[in-house]
């Protein structure tokens, strides 16, 4: 199965931004229409103009369950194909990564970025003049430097008081 390329699974733009919250934050759990609404205000953020998040959310649900990528359990509840999980995983080798970073000698302070590999990240951030490293709050991977791009804005736009 390596090798696999993405767009065979036609995983852009919103399919692949749904697709990854699913896989960062329930990995192989069963989830419900409920929780993928948690993140409608993220969308918001990044597609303003959009007036219709919850109805491309269950659209994007539906276009995953056809490619089988997730299955659907009961009315509303959804859980992931473990066997395509690892194939993506395994497929976006060279993805990008929108993160959020902490460090404890700089309380109420959060670096958002974006980068190809957080570990060489971490370690470029790490350095004589911070005596603690940092910490990964969040990461979210994505296909490409533009779609980092719109969620490190909606990281920005997000912890932005």
């Amino acid at each position: 199965m390596a090798g696999v390329d993405m767009s065979d699974h036609g995983m852009r733009g919103w399919d692949h931004i749904v697709y990854t919250l699913i896989d960062n934050n329930f990995k192989g759990e069963v989830f419900t229409l409920r929780d993928r609404y948690l993140f409608e205000p993220l969308f918001q953020k990044a597609y303003p103009k959009n007036v219709h998040i919850r109805d491309k959310i269950r659209q994007v649900l539906q276009h995953l369950r056809d490619k089988g990528l997730i299955i659907f359990k009961e009315s509303g509840t959804y859980e992931m194909t473990e066997q395509l999980a690892s194939v993506t995983r395994e497929a976006l080798g060279e993805q990008e990564l929108a993160y959020l970073l902490s460090n404890d000698d700089i309380p109420g302070w959060v670096k958002i970025g974006r980068t190809k590999s957080i570990d060489q990240r971490l370690k470029a951030l790490y350095n004589t003049s911070i005596p603690l490293p940092f910490k990964v709050e969040e990461t979210v991977e994505t296909m490409n430097t533009e779609q980092s791009k719109i969620l490190e804005n909606v990281f920005t736009v997000s912890s932005t008081p």
